[in-house]
């Protein structure tokens, strides 16, 4: 079996080029230059893998290279039965680009959604709970020298609301020792609440300010930010925030300008979405702790209720914000 084509020869050590026949044979690559013929075995030349219907660069074992134009007798003599040959075969047919199309976008989705969350749930697991430990430590420190100042609250008051929370932690059967709060004054944050991996609990004077004191709706603000913690939550939004920036840096990586546009806006996306799961997981965990307690969705709902006050949601806070919609998260604990 033979195939005969046109292609052109750039010999060994020199930039010019010249037309040549080539014949394609059982086990031989065959080229005439100038009247005479030059063989080489097939196991002797090599060729990059495929691209659609890009020409075929071989390379000859005397440094030479032969350039030919693509066809499915080319790839197949070059690629046989070869993985590359079969990608090739697809890039060049129709269906196979059309399914590509819907493909693509289907295996991208379930990814992100499904395949990214599962493995960060995954790796949360296996990290130590020393490294853990270190970590909290190290980001309250920088806190501390940041954002964070001593708390203005009087030690009288500090101790009330340890009180009331250590007695929270003993009913609900949970570590005294894990989950423990600490008090920061905080003018840039504001009213916040934030837990730490390895259970320090953060509240702000503001935060206590705006619940006017009402120690039952601080305590449900508390017990979301134990879900955060009983769930991994730390862990599992850094291993979803790496996996998702390297999959977008690997699929836009060779693109510049709009590319990085897209690639930055993306990963922003689907981080706040993955946060808002976690939100969401947190938010039912503090609902069902209440639910032990003897209460109900109420104190949540009302601490919602205040941060809402301070900020207005918009159309787009669903997709900007890291958290969900505070008139969701009310409905949420009132039903």
């Amino acid at each position: 079996m033979r195939h005969e084509l046109q292609g052109t020869l750039y010999p060994p050590g020199s930039s010019a080029s010249c037309p040549v026949l080539v014949h394609l044979c059982e086990g031989e690559l065959r080229v005439l230059v100038s009247d005479s013929w030059h063989s080489y075995t097939k196991q002797s030349v090599s060729s990059p893998a495929a691209l659609g219907r890009m020409p075929r660069d071989i390379k000859l074992p005397d440094g030479g290279l032969l350039h030919v134009p693509a066809s499915a007798e080319v790839n197949r003599w070059l690629d046989g039965q070869k993985l590359s040959a079969r990608l090739a075969a697809l890039e060049t047919n129709r269906w196979g680009v059309i399914a590509s199309l819907v493909l693509a976008p289907l295996f991208l989705f379930g990814l992100f959604k499904f395949g990214i969350p599962a493995m960060a749930v995954s790796f949360a697991h296996y990290v130590p709970q020393a490294y853990i430990n270190t970590a909290s430590e190290h980001t309250l420190l920088a806190l501390d020298e940041s954002i964070l100042e001593p708390s203005q609250l009087n030690q009288a008051t500090q101790q009330e609301y340890l009180t009331y929370w250590q007695n929270t932690v003993s009913r609900l059967g949970l570590p005294p020792s894990r989950y423990h709060i600490q008090f920061r004054h905080a003018e840039k944050l504001g009213p916040n609440a934030f837990a730490l991996p390895n259970g320090t609990i953060v509240i702000t004077d503001q935060m206590v300010a705006l619940l006017e004191g009402d120690k039952q709706v601080l305590q449900a603000v508390l017990l979301h930010e134990i879900g955060h913690v009983e769930h991994r939550h730390s862990m599992r939004l850094i291993a979803q925030t790496l996996a998702s920036s390297v999959v977008i840096s690997y699929l836009f990586g060779d693109m510049s300008g709009m590319a990085d546009l897209f690639a930055g806006a993306s990963t922003t996306l689907v981080q706040n979405q993955f946060s808002q799961d976690l939100e969401w997981e947190a938010d039912n965990y503090a609902l069902a702790q209440l639910d032990k307690l003897g209460q109900d969705g109420e104190s949540f709902a009302l601490a919602m209720e205040k941060l809402a006050s301070l900020a207005p949601a918009s159309s787009m806070e669903r997709w900007l914000s890291s958290h969900p919609m505070l008139k969701d998260r009310i409905d949420n604990a009132r039903r």
